[in-house]
């Protein structure tokens, strides 16, 4: 959503239709640039500042974050400044993404006096500033020095500067908007960027809906437009704020992705801006914060994968050269079962002797010629030794290593498939559990309280449970489940563990069975696979594996089917 001029005009009329005589009764501050603004006015509103670079925004908000333990030091300030001061005027500065805030209250010696709140919403350089009456700066969120800007210093102390801005289109008459673009015509541009970089409040969006309703081409150049198409988009502007100050407006919405006000309404409309873009930021920073949390655990697990490739490749390549042992342990007795055959003077490069091991047939050994034979012999066993307990050594860390995969790749798939904020907290705790994510700070302590329920089916009488991760696999199979009901499976592939309720003790269906083989080839890494190869059996028959890691079994006396990957959305309980 681009909030650009249009969308703060909007946003103001409201607040000031609701908030203008309120009184402030809470200032408070969830994160360094978000500032909260309680306010009764026969109702209670919280006022939302965000100046966050790429959520920079003002507006009402029903979504309180937790705050910090101590307030910042500029949280302090506004509340001494602003406590219990009642909201006289809302105003925006020349059309910009600049708010002013005027308040009005009594000060310490019960002087009655005025304070402004100025919040530029400019990006990375947004800005909260408190100002006194006369425009003497309180003080401000983020101080600007001169070694951060040579062009304006926001400072305690210093009178407020006016940001540089561009033209206010309503300072703007007919006469000199054509002005302005007859000036523009020899940068051979097109008009929306001429009105981008001409006017303040102007983006993209909105000029691309401008000259829409206008009937004109976005690409259309500035030397060929006619003094009637100036016209038509000098009035259609003037005639969109008015439609904005009327509330004759809606949202467009395309794939809630490009979301942006519809200025085509003709009548009154009950549309709260605010409640939309509020609806809007808590969708989008809750996907952020799951894109964030996702993108880190599957970082996390990815390393760990990586690492014990390396090491699986490492063992492998020690299991090959294993592959001698039983050689070397021929050799050395072959070479001792020989010895009176041969010199002991004599150096040899090789022997050739009688393989009792292969019908007596011929073998040819290599020989280190600076030592004996009876050294020689010496030295294979004691290569078998040491490659036997490489190779004992190794076939163990290789089980280890490929159970402690398999474990992580059900991980990385659990995550992968989960969109939930819970899910994936209930992941990231159990990897904490499985030490493989160190908490660093004390405060993070484990999430107890997080509560993510397995999906529930019903289908033709029968419940059926679907784990969404390996916390709630382990609950399903071995805490939910009783012998007598069914698990199942896919085969070879990770996915969740699905369990038919055998409620009754009776044999299940092969319908039931059928519908739930479709549900756990879906919720499988073999979602988008035409057939996909289901295991089932009695829960009885399903133990614990002996790596002893979340979600991982063994299991026996089971039944394969071949299957369609299905969700049957329709009969989930929700």
């Amino acid at each position: 959503m681009i909030y650009d001029g249009i969308i703060t005009r909007s946003v103001i009329n409201e607040l000031n239709s609701v908030l203008i005589g309120g009184k402030v009764e809470k200032l408070s501050m969830p994160s360094k640039n978000e500032i909260y603004i309680h306010i009764y006015n026969n109702q209670k509103y919280i006022l939302n500042i965000n100046l966050n670079a790429n959520e920079a925004r003002i507006n009402l908000t029903s979504k309180v974050k937790t705050l910090p333990l101590s307030p910042s030091m500029f949280c302090m300030v506004i509340r001494k400044h602003l406590q219990n001061y009642r909201i006289n005027s809302i105003k925006q500065y020349l059309f910009d993404r600049i708010i002013f805030i005027e308040f009005e209250g009594y000060n310490e010696m019960n002087d009655k006096e005025t304070k402004y709140l100025i919040i530029e919403l400019m990006g990375k350089h947004s800005n909260c500033i408190l100002v006194n009456n006369n425009m003497k700066i309180i003080d401000s969120l983020k101080h600007v020095d001169d070694s951060v800007s040579s062009v304006r210093t926001v400072l305690p102390g210093l009178e407020y500067d006016y940001p540089k801005t561009k033209v206010s289109i309503e300072n703007t008459s007919l006469d000199e908007f054509d002005k302005l673009i007859q000036n523009y015509i020899e940068k051979e541009d097109n008009i929306s960027r001429f009105l981008i970089s001409t006017f303040n409040g102007f983006s993209n969006f909105f000029c691309f809906e401008l000259l829409k309703i206008c009937n004109i081409s976005k690409d259309v150049q500035i030397k060929d437009l006619s003094k009637d198409n100036i016209k038509i988009i000098y009035n259609e502007i003037n005639n969109i704020i008015q439609k904005i100050d009327s509330n004759k407006i809606d949202i467009k919405n395309e794939d809630n992705k490009n979301m942006y006000l519809d200025f085509t309404v003709s009548y009154t409309n009950d549309f709260s801006i605010n409640k939309y873009i509020d609806e809007y930021y808590i969708s989008f920073e809750q996907n952020k914060q799951i894109n964030e949390l996702k993108q880190n655990l599957t970082r996390n697990v990815s390393t760990y994968i990586s690492k014990l490739n390396k090491n699986l490749k490492i063992v492998n390549k020690n299991l090959k050269e294993c592959e001698k042992l039983e050689d070397y342990r021929i050799y050395g007795e072959l070479i001792n079962s020989n010895l009176y055959r041969f010199s002991n003077n004599e150096r040899y490069e090789n022997i050739s002797v009688e393989n009792y091991y292969n019908n007596n047939n011929l073998i040819t050994i290599p020989i280190d010629n600076t030592c004996s034979l009876s050294l020689n012999a010496q030295k294979y066993f004691k290569k078998y030794n040491k490659l036997k307990t490489t190779y004992t050594y190794s076939i163990s860390q290789k089980e280890l290593i490929e159970n402690e995969l398999n474990y992580l790749e059900s991980v990385l798939f659990n995550t992968e498939a989960s969109n939930n904020i819970d899910e994936l907290s209930i992941i990231k705790q159990e990897l904490i559990n499985q030490k493989y994510i160190k908490i660093q700070k004390k405060k993070e302590t484990s999430k107890n309280n997080i509560k993510s329920e397995p999906i529930k089916y019903t289908y033709e009488g029968y419940d059926i449970y679907v784990g969404k991760n390996n916390i709630q696999n382990d609950y399903l199979t071995h805490k939910f489940a009783n012998n007598n009901d069914m698990w199942l499976h896919t085969q070879g592939i990770h996915g969740s563990h699905v369990i038919i309720k055998n409620s009754n003790n009776n044999n299940i269906p092969d319908k039931i069975i059928e519908f739930a083989s479709n549900l756990s080839a879906y919720y499988s890494k073999g979602q988008t696979s035409s057939k996909v190869m289901v295991d089932y059996c009695l829960i009885k028959y399903v133990k614990k594996h002996p790596f002893n890691k979340p979600g991982m079994v063994i299991y026996t006396d089971y039944k394969s089917i071949y299957t369609t990957p299905d969700k049957h959305e329709e009969y989930i309980i929700k």
